[in-house]
């Protein structure tokens, strides 16, 4: 920061004002060159400064590095500067979410004396459609300008809200994962070697996927569906329909509600679907309406929800409203399936899969969007030597699409989120699920 000082980048400190937008991690202006930091980072007395006001000070440190970079636009052919709209997006969308802002916080700060940071810079990501990637090697997590570089009207912060959780929970795992990967490839190699006829991979397998899995389930229900939990509740928008429950929010047992199995809720969810003919449809009381689903306002997520328990799988499944007015962008519906063991099958949940849903969708008219496809990066192998140069040699990084899918039908967006049914065997393995679907 003394170094953008002295270049002109940074020219002043001041405080966030009561009124103004959320401002959990500041804000930086590249015009003014002012970085605005939230008053709450301030102890209350004393000059020594805190964990917060640190960390909220490393992450300015990189929006502010980020903002005076460039990219290279596969548009215009041109190196383009970063500009004030990619950073606003940015930062808006880190502040718009306290559980975001909060793990942001962790990833910047270093975890002990001597260690470093797992988080300590933006940049722009080009020649590639990913959605994010993180380097664990650099503590890089770069993202795609194309996601930033739109009016904040049509901003779509839900989506930037995943990509920078998901990104950070790779800072967070790299370690982990290197471990894992390379005890899957010292494993493999040795089964490879072995003088067994039959050579099962199985066990390594399984153990690389179950260290992966636990990167993705708790991803999306903690930032998305905690995002603006901290912000006080909104007044209720829309006036109540004839099945309003003021019941206070709590899953229900099926034996409650014998008829609303995981597939019949399914199939109220794609009724709601089918009855959109465009988002602005979407409200609270159709989807009260058109599901005939008692949805209790549950404050934790700041949503409304009704959800069902399947004992003794550990299963719930349940459809969320969300419609924060303090952040439009986040308003949607979810149908989702979650488990607290993160190795538990999916077979209780799972007579409609993927399949199922794909093919309603698609006899409703909907299209499958590629173009929409959300890529990450994984672990690579360690440098090895090359037999022939006698040089080490790091592979190149690896590249796989996430199993989120996108179908539309006009301004009606449906993202499904697939699942194996269960880690083996291998027909288990290869039949898909469904972990979540939403409209957006």
């Amino acid at each position: 920061m003394n170094q953008a000082a002295v270049d002109g980048h940074l020219k002043g400190f001041t405080l966030s004002q009561a009124g103004a937008q959320p401002n959990l991690t500041g804000t930086y202006d590249k015009a003014s060159g002012v970085v605005t930091l939230p008053s709450n980072s301030f102890a209350p007395t004393g000059t020594t400064a805190g964990a917060d006001l640190s960390a909220v000070l490393r992450l300015q440190d990189m929006a502010l590095r980020f903002a005076q970079s460039d990219y290279d636009d596969p548009v215009s052919k041109l190196r383009l500067p970063v500009t004030q709209e990619m950073v606003n997006n940015l930062q808006s969308t880190i502040n718009g979410s306290p559980t975001l802002a909060q793990e942001m916080k962790k990833a910047v700060t270093p975890p002990g004396p001597g260690q470093a940071a797992p988080l300590q810079h933006f940049a722009p990501l080009s020649g590639t459609v990913a959605g994010g990637t993180y380097d664990g090697d650099t503590k890089t997590m770069s993202l795609p300008p194309s996601s930033l570089a739109v009016p904040s009207s049509r901003f779509n912060s839900v989506d930037m809200t995943f990509v920078l959780g998901h990104e950070t929970q790779h800072a967070f795992n790299h370690a982990g994962m290197t471990t894992a990967s390379q005890s899957f490839n010292t494993e493999a190699l040795q089964i490879a070697q072995s003088n067994s006829l039959a050579h099962d991979y199985t066990g390594p397998i399984e153990r690389l996927i179950r260290g992966s899995r636990k990167l993705t389930l708790p991803i999306f229900a903690a930032l998305v569906l905690a995002a603006c939990a901290q912000f006080p509740a909104p007044t209720p928008e829309e006036p109540k329909p004839m099945n309003t429950s003021t019941e206070t929010y709590r899953p229900h047992m099926l034996d409650e509600y014998p008829d609303l199995t995981p597939e019949e809720m399914g199939r109220r969810m794609l009724k709601l679907i089918d009855s959109l003919n465009s988002f602005d449809e979407l409200s609270l009381e159709r989807v009260r309406r058109v599901t005939q689903l008692r949805m209790a306002y549950a404050p934790a997520g700041d949503l409304y929800s009704f959800t069902v328990h399947l004992p003794p799988s550990g299963w719930y499944y349940g459809i969320d409203y969300h419609n924060n007015l303090r952040s439009p962008n986040l308003k949607g519906v979810t149908y989702q399936f979650l488990n607290d063991d993160d190795s538990a099958r999916m077979t209780p949940v799972c007579a409609m899969d993927y399949d199922a849903y794909v093919t309603a969708l698609k006899d409703m008219g909907f299209q499958e969007r590629e173009d929409m496809a959300q890529y990450e990066t994984y672990p690579t192998l360690p440098p090895r030597r090359n037999e022939n140069t006698g040089l080490l040699e790091t592979p190149p990084p690896n590249f796989r699409r996430l199993p989120v899918y996108f179908f539309a039908r006009k301004s009606v967006v449906v993202q499904i989120t697939r699942w194996r049914e269960a880690d083996a065997p291998d027909e288990k393995l290869r039949h898909a699920c469904v972990q979540s679907i939403a409209v957006r």
